[in-house]
């Protein structure tokens, strides 16, 4: 996608996902990383799920409790933590 169609149809307008847009990138935080400052209080974060069966979403708004997360499913859910380069220097780097 050229960049101009991407700022006109895209910046600040409306989600755009693009999968393996880094092939090969390592990412510099374990999923359970992320979770675990989930659970953190004063943490911005998002738990985002979608129930096939009814084509619904459901938000819910951190802090979390450590145990949520191992039950959770393989699909058909995201998690959300803002401002990560702010609360870690690896990925601040």
């Amino acid at each position: 996608m050229p960049p101009a169609v991407f700022l006109r149809d895209y910046w600040q307008k409306r989600p755009l996902l693009i999968r393996n847009a880094f092939p090969g990138l390592q990412s510099p935080i374990q999923p359970e990383d992320l979770a675990g400052l989930a659970c953190e209080d004063g943490v911005l974060a998002r738990l985002i799920q979608h129930d096939r069966a009814s084509d619904r979403y459901s938000l819910r708004h951190g802090p979390f409790e450590e145990s949520e997360f191992p039950g959770m499913p393989h699909q058909d859910w995201t998690l959300l933590v803002q401002d990560c380069d702010k609360l870690l220097a690896e990925i601040d780097a």
